[in-house]
């Protein structure tokens, strides 16, 4: 509620909605998503992608926020046999680790461009721009810029042989097509 206040405070129009149900925007109604401490807090990450997807208009531009499980600091707290101080939240559902978060953008339809961190916090080097580009994967909170790719989803992956642009997405045993491919 408290952030709801605020959000009116700051913009023209403010919504809230269950983002794990149908958003009610028509199809290709925005630019830009900024999904910013959301994708640790659904249970089903797949329902906003799909939405987010559904709503951007074609290369559309989508920035998630996530905690990172490869954290360093956080890392070395697995090590020790302690949880990662913000999965101790209640709240928080779902880690995320570099790879898994491109890969999981790229199921849904989008195309990973940047990776950074809000902070890495490395022994002896400054928080600079460079370091959170640099050795983002080791930051903790990953930061992702994505572009609404235009494909089309096969869902049967035995058809591959007839797609030879396509691009295999095991976990959900589907071939992504880019739309600009000879299709037949």
């Amino acid at each position: 509620a408290q952030a709801v206040e605020q959000a009116k405070q700051n913009y023209d129009h403010v919504e809230v909605i269950d983002v794990e149900q149908s958003w009610p925007f028509g199809p290709e109604s925005f630019d830009a998503i900024h999904a910013g401490a959301l994708l640790e807090h659904v249970h089903d990450w797949h329902s906003p992608l799909n939405q987010a997807s559904r709503v951007l208009k074609d290369d559309g531009l989508l920035v998630v926020a996530v905690p990172n499980l490869r954290y360093w600091k956080e890392v070395k707290r697995l090590f020790r046999g302690k949880q990662p101080h913000w999965l101790q939240c209640m709240m928080h559902v779902h880690g995320y680790t570099p790879n898994f978060l491109c890969e999981l953008l790229k199921a849904h339809g989008f195309t990973p461009f940047a990776l950074r961190a809000d902070r890495v916090n490395l022994p002896l080097l400054p928080n600079s721009e460079w370091v959170t580009r640099v050795f983002a994967k080791w930051g903790s909170v990953l930061i992702a810029a994505a572009r609404k790719t235009r494909t089309v989803r096969v869902e049967d992956a035995s058809l591959s042989h007839r797609f030879p642009q396509a691009t295999p997405i095991p976990s959900l045993r589907a071939l992504e097509i880019p739309l600009d491919s000879d299709v037949h």
